[in-house]
């Protein structure tokens, strides 16, 4: 079975808020991060689903 993994970015122009979360959902990390620091991180998790936020997400 593979890892699952789950992305969390929340939009803006210049930074970009990523959270990690397990396949649990327990958060591994959560920070801010360039553009393209952003692309590379997304590459060491091929396996995860990515959700973009806006800052207008309502649950």
């Amino acid at each position: 079975m593979k890892k699952s993994t789950t992305i969390s970015i929340d939009l803006a122009k210049t930074v970009f808020q990523v959270a990690l979360f397990n396949k649990y959902g327990v958060l591994k990390s959560n920070n801010k991060i360039s553009q393209a620091k952003m692309v590379q991180f997304i590459a060491q998790h091929p396996e995860a689903v990515i959700f973009p936020l806006n800052g207008r997400y309502v649950p």
